[in-house]
C-alpha cells in the first residue's frame, strides 16, 4: 500500500506498506480510509482460482497492521465474482455475489473492530432464473449504505438495481439499538421481546447481537436486556 502526499512525495518507503505477511495469490483490493482516525481498512480478494476468499486488512496512518498478520478471512467468494466495500460509522460492510448454478445472491457481512465477522445478511436473491448479479458497488450516504449492482436480464435488457442498508449493515429501517429487532423500529415493546427469543431458540442471525459472533449465548442475552433496559 502507499499513499502520495499532496506535494509528489510518498507517504511510505519505496515499496510501501505490506498489507500482509501471506506469500498467497492476493488481488482486486479496494482502500477505504477513516476520516476520524485515518486507518485504511483494505479488502481484497485472496487464494488460487479454485478457493477464493475476501480478506480485509487495516492500517494505522504509518502503515501498521492492526488485525492478523494474514488479515481478516470474511467470506468465500466464487471465482470472478463481483465484491465491494464500504465504511461506515468506522465499522467495514462488504457485500459479495454469490451464484450457484441458475441461483444467485448478494450478501452483507460486517467486520467489528474484535476481527469478528457478522452475517451474512441478505441484501438480494434470484432463485430458479438466468438474472445473476454482476458491477456491484457499495458506498456509505447519509449514516447508511446504498448498494447497487446490474442485473442481468435477457439478451441485452439488463437492469441497474439498488438497495439501502441500515446502519446496522442490514436491510429494513434504521434500528435505535441493538434490541430494536422487530417493527415498529425505533420503539422497544413485547414485539422486540418475543422476536429475539424467537430468533434465539431458532439459532437465526437477528439474535446475535454479542461477541464472540456466530454463537448464542449468554453474551447475546445479557446484550439485550441491557440494550432493552437502556431505552431508545
Amino acid at each position: 500500500y502507499q499513499i502520495i502526499n499532496t506535494d509528489g512525495s510518498l507517504a511510505f518507503s519505496l515499496q510501501g506498506a505490506r498489507i500482509t505477511g501471506s506469500p498467497e495469490r492476493q488481488f482486486d483490493t479496494i482502500d477505504l480510509r477513516d476520516a476520524v482516525t485515518n486507518e485504511i481498512s483494505v479488502v481484497f480478494r485472496a487464494g488460487q482460482s479454485d478457493q477464493q476468499t475476501i480478506r480485509a486488512q487495516r492500517l494505522t496512518a504509518t502503515g501498521q497492521r492492526l488485525f492478523d498478520d494474514q488479515g481478516v478471512d470474511i467470506t468465500p467468494i466464487p471465482l470472478n465474482s463481483a465484491f465491494d466495500a464500504a465504511l461506515l460509522n468506522g465499522e467495514l460492510h462488504t457485500l459479495t455475489v454469490t451464484s450457484d448454478n441458475n441461483n444467485a445472491a448478494i450478501n452483507a457481512h460486517q467486520l467489528t473492530d474484535q476481527q469478528t465477522i457478522r452475517g451474512p445478511w441478505p441484501v438480494a436473491v434470484a432463485e430458479n432464473t438466468a438474472n445473476l448479479y454482476s458491477s456491484i458497488v457499495a458506498a456509505e450516504a447519509e449514516n447508511a449504505i446504498v448498494v447497487t449492482w446490474q442485473q442481468d436480464g435477457p439478451e441485452l435488457n439488463d437492469s441497474i438495481e439498488a438497495s439501502r442498508l441500515n446502519p446496522a449493515g442490514r436491510l429494513g429501517p434504521g434500528q435505535c439499538n441493538i434490541a430494536d429487532i422487530a417493527e415498529p423500529f425505533r420503539t422497544l415493546d413485547l414485539t422486540d421481546i418475543q422476536a429475539f427469543i424467537t430468533s434465539f431458540l431458532d439459532s437465526e442471525p437477528a439474535a446475535d447481537i454479542a461477541n464472540p459472533s456466530g454463537i448464542l449465548d449468554l453474551a447475546d442475552l445479557t446484550a439485550f436486556i441491557i440494550a432493552f433496559n437502556g431505552g431508545c
